[in-house]
C-alpha cells in the first residue's frame, strides 16, 4: 500500500532522518500540494519558487552533503 507523503514525512521525523527545520518546511509545501499526486489548481511564482528551494535543500542535504562529507574523510584519512 501506498503511503501518503504526510505520513512519509511524519515517519523521517519519527526516526530523526531530517532535521526539524526541514521536516517543517516539508509540512509548509504541503500546504500547497496535499497528498495527491495531480493538482488542478496551479502555484504563484512564489510558491513554485519555494518548493523549488525545498527541493533542492532536501537534495543537498540528503546526496551531496553526505557525499562532499565521505570525501572529505578518504583524503583525511589517505
Amino acid at each position: 500500500q501506498k503511503k501518503q507523503l504526510s505520513k512519509k514525512i511524519e515517519e523521517m521525523n519519527e526516526n530523526h532522518l531530517l532535521p526539524p527545520a526541514m521536516i517543517d518546511w516539508a509540512n509548509n509545501i504541503l500546504k500547497y500540494f496535499g497528498d495527491q499526486a495531480t493538482h488542478r489548481n496551479p502555484l504563484s511564482e512564489d510558491q513554485a519558487r519555494e518548493v523549488i528551494d525545498c527541493c533542492e535543500v532536501f537534495l543537498y542535504y540528503s546526496f551531496i552533503l553526505p557525499a562532499l562529507v565521505k570525501e572529505r574523510q578518504f583524503k583525511k584519512d589517505s
